[in-house]
């Protein structure tokens, strides 16, 4: 008997294939055709699978080294504990608890004097972090914690003495109009300071007419900060209660270590 080598076989294969094709009134170049566009389509699949495994791996390996880097930075921020963190730590509590003595305190007549305590307390405090700052303790805060600091002393100073809301924003604005490939585009940012409320509403409009040939876009953003409001209002316990919480919390990151709430809570 003769025995057909491997090679034979799949070449045998193919012209029955091709035969089998053909009696079923399929032309051979069709089927041949068919076969390797399904080849081609086989490795271009097997090509778009082995790269995005290779970018999910990338991602991963990306975020895995995000979270080392930022377990190192507060690594070398905890080293500083004792003498920076918990000493800051101490003065915003006494800090929040004048203020809570202050918000407790419900006789008109003795809303004066409450309102010169809360003033001295905040004089100490901005004092304290003032101190800390200029012996270069801020090069030891994490950035948020540096950032919401600085922002909250502000805004502390300024409020002692207000009498009413100050409010900051930056306004920025662009604009692009083009004519058959002719453009023109301009962009600017202004500082705004008013004591009107309406102005704490942040703003994003986008405006497009697309007109052939004619087009124009034009952009605005307003991003509102409170930057002063008297001791008494709401405003000012509104604000003070946000940055104290934020403050604590930048802090607690430091000595205990960030905190992620389990999904559902």
């Amino acid at each position: 008997m003769t025995m057909l080598t491997m090679a034979g076989t799949g070449t045998t294969l193919q012209h029955l294939e091709v035969a089998a094709a053909a009696s079923a009134g399929t032309p051979g170049w069709l089927t041949a055709l068919i076969a390797g566009l399904a080849a081609i389509l086989a490795a271009a699949a097997t090509a778009l699978s082995s790269a995005y495994a290779a970018k999910r791996k990338i991602a991963e390996i990306e975020l895995t080294n995000s979270f080392q880097m930022a377990e190192k930075y507060l690594e070398s921020a905890r080293q500083y504990t004792q003498n920076v963190y918990l000493p800051l730590a101490v003065a915003v509590h006494n800090l929040h608890a004048a203020f809570l003595n202050f918000k407790a305190v419900v006789e008109e007549s003795e809303m004066p004097a409450a309102r010169q305590r809360l003033s001295d307390d905040i004089a100490v405090f901005v004092a304290f972090a003032d101190g800390q700052f200029k012996a270069g303790a801020s090069a030891t805060f994490t950035l948020k914690l540096d950032d919401t600091l600085t922002s909250f002393i502000s805004f502390l100073e300024k409020s002692r003495s207000a009498s009413d809301l100050v409010i900051a924003a930056d306004v920025e604005m662009a604009y692009s109009v083009g004519y058959f490939g002719w453009k023109i585009q301009n962009s600017k940012t202004r500082r705004l300071t008013s004591s009107r409320r309406a102005l704490l509403q942040p703003v994003n409009l986008n405006f497009a007419l697309p007109l052939f040939p004619f087009g124009m876009t034009m952009k605005m953003k307003r991003i509102p900060t409170l930057a002063a409001a008297p001791l008494s209002s709401d405003d000012f316990a509104e604000r003070f209660t946000m940055d104290v919480n934020q403050i604590k919390a930048a802090i607690k990151e430091v000595t205990l270590g960030a905190y992620r709430a389990p999904s559902g809570q």
